[in-house]
C-alpha cells in the first residue's frame, strides 16, 4: 500500500501553471491553495520572472517534491512564461494558476471528476469568488453576472455570454499543445485568444461551483487601458478572416467595432484626438450600424482609464 501511495504522488496527472512576479507574500498563498487541494496527484510549475523582491527566497522554501520552481530572466510576457512551464509539464492535464488568487481545496477534484464525466469535452472552467487585495470577499453586486456555459461556446465567448476566469482552466494538455498555447505576442487579452482557439476545437464543461478566489487590485488591472480594446478589436479581427462561418464573422466584425469604440472613448479622454479619429474611421469600416456599440460609446465612463477598475 505504502508502494502504491508512493507511486501515485510521483506521477501527476495534473500540471499546475503558476507565473509570478515580485509577489513574495501572494504566491505563497496561491502555492498554498495547491498544497490544500484534496486531489493530490499534481505537480506545481512556478516560473518566476525575474523577481526583484523576497519572491526567490520565500520559493525555494516551499518543501515539496511536487513543487518545481523555475528561474527566468523577466520578459513581461505571461503568456511566453505559461508556455515555457508547460514545455516542462508532465501531466495528462494542465490548470493555470495566477500569484494574486487561491483554489478552494476541492478545486482540482471537483472539476477533473466533471470533466472526465463530460464527453465531448477536453477544457473545463468554473465559477468564482471575487475578492479585494485585503482577501475579503467583494459582493457581486455591481459586476457583470459571471456565467457559465458549457457545450458548445464559441459564439456566447465571443459576446461574452460565456466568460471564463484563467486560474479557473482546466485542460487537456493535447488540447493546449494543439492550439499551440499563449500567442506570446500578445501582452494582453493572450488568454482569451486561448480560450477561443479551445472553443473552436473542443466542447467545453462548465462547472457552476465557484471553486477559485480572484483578487481584484490596483496592480490586475488592465482592462480600464485602451490597448485591452484594441486588443480585443484586433483578435475579433484575426478570428473573423479565419473563419468560414458567416455568423463568426458578423460577430466579429460587430464585437470588433464595439471595442473600437470604446477606445474611442479612451482616446478622447486622453486628448489623443487624432487616434480617437483612427479607431472611429476603423469601427465605421467593421460595422457602421451596430447599435450596441454606438450605446455604448456614449454610456463609457468619461473618467480616466487608470481609475477604472473594470470595462
Amino acid at each position: 500500500m505504502r508502494h502504491a501511495a508512493a507511486m501515485e504522488e510521483a506521477a501527476p496527472l495534473v500540471s499546475i501553471i503558476l507565473p509570478t512576479y515580485n509577489r513574495a507574500e501572494l504566491v505563497c498563498e496561491a502555492a498554498r491553495s495547491v498544497l490544500n487541494q484534496t486531489f493530490r496527484r499534481w505537480e506545481l510549475l512556478i516560473i518566476d520572472d525575474g523577481s526583484t523582491d523576497a519572491t526567490r527566497q520565500v520559493l525555494r522554501g516551499l518543501a515539496d517534491a511536487r513543487i518545481q520552481i523555475i528561474e527566468q530572466e523577466h520578459t513581461r510576457n505571461p503568456a511566453l512564461l505559461r508556455n515555457l512551464a508547460a514545455g516542462r509539464a508532465k501531466g495528462d492535464y494542465l490548470a493555470f494558476l495566477d500569484s494574486d488568487d487561491q483554489w478552494l481545496p476541492e478545486k482540482l477534484d471537483v472539476q477533473l471528476r466533471a470533466l472526465r464525466a463530460a464527453p465531448g469535452c477536453r477544457w473545463s472552467y468554473s465559477d468564482v469568488h471575487l475578492i479585494d487585495a485585503a482577501g475579503r470577499e467583494i459582493p457581486r453586486e455591481g459586476y457583470p453576472v459571471w456565467k457559465t456555459v458549457g457545450g458548445s461556446i464559441l459564439k456566447p465567448l465571443l459576446v461574452h455570454e460565456a466568460v471564463i476566469a484563467c486560474p479557473t482552466v482546466l485542460c487537456e494538455a493535447s488540447l493546449f499543445r494543439e492550439a499551440r498555447g499563449f500567442d506570446a505576442s500578445l501582452l494582453f487579452c493572450e488568454d482569451y485568444d486561448l480560450w477561443l482557439r479551445f472553443a473552436a476545437r473542443s466542447w467545453a464543461c462548465a462547472v457552476p461551483e465557484r471553486l477559485t478566489r480572484v483578487r481584484l487590485h490596483s496592480e490586475s488591472n488592465t482592462f480600464g487601458r485602451v490597448e485591452v480594446h484594441e486588443c480585443f478589436a484586433f483578435l475579433y479581427d484575426r478570428l473573423g478572416r479565419e473563419s468560414d462561418d458567416r455568423e463568426i464573422q458578423s460577430l466579429c466584425r460587430r464585437q470588433s467595432a464595439y471595442y473600437l469604440l470604446r477606445a474611442v472613448r479612451y482616446h478622447l479622454s486622453a486628448r489623443r484626438h487624432a487616434a480617437a479619429g483612427m479607431a472611429l474611421a476603423a469601427a465605421l469600416r467593421r460595422n457602421a450600424w451596430t447599435l450596441d456599440a454606438w450605446r455604448a460609446l456614449a454610456r463609457a465612463p468619461r473618467r480616466r482609464p487608470e481609475e477604472a477598475l473594470t470595462g
